[in-house]
């Protein structure tokens, strides 16, 4: 009979090829959701759940829990829930083309990414689905629309304690063009986020000096469609911009307003909540 260690070790030796498994066939789709999407944004932003739910499906298909006649519904049930691995690379095959999509094209990204989230609990997808967007343009619409789907700056706020210097900050975890080392960090928006917050950290002035000028605008946008997105009345526009100037460094403050007056984030009233 074999002792716990030995046991121990196939368990995680099954763990580590349905991750694997689920990175691969996970990938796989991922590439194939965005190629549609940039082809043909109109239908490929149809496709989302279709292709997250075929992934989903694919993986289990491999999984030893398939082989004993586990379904793949009954095991979501029992965990909450789907492994992050593939939800987080279909949002982000989203998210890759996002920034190049007109808002309509957006308004029905959304709607995609929408028909996945809203048919699950909402700590979940806190808890397990949004703290891998790294697209600012994406989760900052999707905070707009769904406030209650925004996962928090936890990330952010527990990553930047770790370091007393940005200079290492910046060598562990940024690269040679301003942005995140791939892998290094799980989204890209609450930590270049939590980078400029004066409330966090005051690493705010270097990180903008160093930060990749494209991503930091996408950054800059998201912010500020966060901040204004339900703004109604110029006390409510007053209070925002102030607040803004509080919590970004000054290099910054010019920025707000242009952002502010240019919007384009989701006002679709068919998708806000």
């Amino acid at each position: 009979m074999p002792n716990s260690d030995s046991k121990v070790d196939e368990w995680m030796l099954q763990l580590r090829d349905i991750l694997a498994n689920q990175q691969r066939v996970g990938q796989e789709h991922a590439e194939k959701l965005e190629a549609f999407l940039i082809e043909n944004p109109r239908d490929g932003v149809r496709k989302i759940q279709e292709i997250y739910e075929a992934a989903l499906d694919k993986a289990h298909e491999g999984s030893p829990a398939a082989k004993s006649a586990m379904s793949r519904g009954y095991l979501e049930a029992l965990a909450g829930g789907p492994n992050e691995t593939i939800p987080w690379l279909i949002y982000n095959s989203v998210g890759a083309v996002y920034p190049r999509l007109n808002r309509e094209q957006k308004d029905g990204a959304l709607a995609g990414v929408f028909e996945i989230l809203d048919g699950i609990n909402y700590i979940y997808v806190q808890n397990t689905h949004t703290p891998g967007i790294r697209e600012p343009l994406l989760l900052a619409d999707i905070k707009i629309a769904r406030p209650y789907y925004w996962p928090g700056m936890d990330e952010g706020e527990e990553l930047v304690k770790r370091y007393e210097y940005f200079s290492r900050l910046q060598r562990d975890l940024i690269d040679n063009d301003g942005l995140f080392l791939p892998g290094a960090i799980r989204s890209d928006f609450i930590v270049g986020y939590s980078l400029l917050r004066s409330g966090f950290c005051s690493f705010g002035e270097s990180y903008v000096k160093v930060a990749n000028k494209e991503f930091l605008g996408r950054v800059m946008c998201g912010i500020v469609g966060m901040r204004f997105g339900h703004a109604k009345t110029e006390e409510d526009i007053a209070k925002g911009t102030a607040r803004l100037k509080v919590l970004l460094p000054k290099s910054l403050h010019e920025r707000i307003e242009p952002l502010r007056k240019e919007g384009g984030w989701v006002t679709n009233p068919r998708l806000l909540h």
